[in-house]
């Protein structure tokens, strides 16, 4: 499988093998048994552990000792970008350890007391989900990763806050049999925007093929053909990879794709005690239109014997927010509100605990809203170990972790004015 990100290709032998035979069988395909040298190859390398060999181990190109073999083929660490992570760094007495392919080993899983020395060649354990390298008898038959330079094909890489992706020899017609990746990676914290100013291409034969992520196993956002103009859409994490390919027949003129970062705004805390409990939350600019591409989230809180009372005065959607709604949580978990019915406002509802999630979200649009929050005494007793529990966590945290599920559907909107 080619992961354009690392510019390599990584498949998985279906038999196992002792160290030995297994680094031979790799070679034999223009490979070696698979390096890691870096966090966000061990990210892609896990995934594909976890996928073909999760419960026992799995051969890498780790070994003690120098490896004659080292070399020969060129090194298909290369390309694997300079990333680091918490298994980087090299003790002292892990420096006699060599990657097959010559790799420089600055990278390491080992787990606590490896590598042992019992053992001198190395394969990845993932018990209970964590990563641990083990250091065992060269001897065991193990399955196995092989990598090799990925052939054929052109990976252009972007990392900055914004940047232009066009299509080979633009604005001139592509070629025929054309195969190239762009891959965008940024921050952890911010996502991609993508914004396609025109898109020309051969209908159903030449495609670009958007993946959310860092490799063509990633979810797929878009696959583009045609002419298109105007399409805008955010990528839910922080990496996206662009894929396009052409036959042999018939080109085009291509495409032209400006991106840039967008990132999270704080959460909003509203804290509803003493004699301010009540307020409302309305969109940016209401009750005209919002505006494209804005995000905001509140986290509300009363007093331990209250709830919350919502009550929905006016919510417009324009036929052009398919992706539009919004979401009210109890506590932090349970929706207990999706895309009201504007037919039935003013609508009222009530949380059962002191603590609510709040969310408004659209795509592109003009959406409009206005909510009016208020407090009403209820006495919830036994709610109040939970409520005790989550009041001693990081309420903005646990906000942020709920954006990042939300934000999956695309771009999201809304401002707030609390009143006293």
């Amino acid at each position: 499988m080619h992961f354009p990100s690392l510019g390599t290709c990584i498949f998985v032998p279906p038999h196992p093998a002792d160290w030995d035979e297994a680094e031979q069988y790799c070679r034999s395909k223009g490979a070696h048994l698979v390096s890691i040298t870096s966090e966000h190859e061990a990210f892609i390398v896990r995934d594909l552990v976890d996928k073909n060999n999760a419960k026992f181990f799995t051969w890498i190109g780790l070994s003690r000792g120098d490896d004659e073999s080292s070399g020969d083929l060129e090194s298909s660490g290369e390309g694997s970008g300079e990333f680091s992570g918490e298994g980087s760094g090299i003790e002292e007495e892990n420096r006699d350890f060599t990657w097959s392919d010559g790799s420089k080993f600055d990278f390491n899983l080992f787990g606590p007391g490896e590598p042992s020395k019992h053992g001198d060649c190395v394969a990845w354990d993932r018990p209970n989900s964590i990563d641990i390298w083990h250091a065992i008898n060269c001897d065991y038959a193990q399955f196995f990763l092989c990598k090799r330079n990925a052939l054929n094909a052109t990976t252009d890489y972007f990392e900055g806050p914004e940047g232009e992706i066009i299509s080979p020899n633009h604005p001139k017609n592509y070629s025929d049999l054309q195969r190239r990746h762009y891959f965008i990676r940024v921050p952890d914290q911010e996502r991609i925007l993508l914004d396609i100013e025109n898109f020309q291409t051969e209908k159903d034969r030449d495609t670009l093929t958007i993946y959310d992520g860092f490799s063509e196993r990633a979810k797929t956002m878009r696959r583009l053909s045609g002419s298109i103009s105007g399409l805008k859409m955010i990528s839910s994490n922080n990496a996206v990879l662009l894929s396009f390919s052409s036959d042999e027949d018939t080109t085009d003129k291509g495409f032209r794709i400006k991106y840039r970062t967008w990132k999270y705004p704080d959460i909003i805390q509203i804290k509803a005690y003493g004699d301010s409990r009540d307020g409302h939350i309305e969109s940016p600019n209401y009750p005209d239109p919002i505006g494209p591409l804005k995000f905001q989230h509140y986290l509300i809180q009363c007093p331990d014997s209250y709830h919350i009372n919502f009550v929905i005065k006016d919510f417009s959607l324009q036929p052009e927010d398919r992706f539009a709604f919004h979401k009210v949580y109890d506590k932090k978990s349970r929706p207990i509100l999706s895309n009201p019915n504007p037919s039935y406002l003013p609508y009222s509802f009530s949380t059962t605990t002191n603590i609510s999630y709040f969310c408004l979200f659209v795509h592109f649009g003009r959406s409009q809203g206005e909510i009016q929050i208020g407090s009403q005494k209820k006495r919830i007793p036994f709610l109040k170990g939970l409520v005790d529990t989550l009041r001693q966590t990081d309420l903005r945290s646990l906000a942020q972790n709920e954006a990042d599920f939300l934000v999956v559907e695309h771009a999201a909107f809304v401002g707030a004015r609390h009143v006293d």
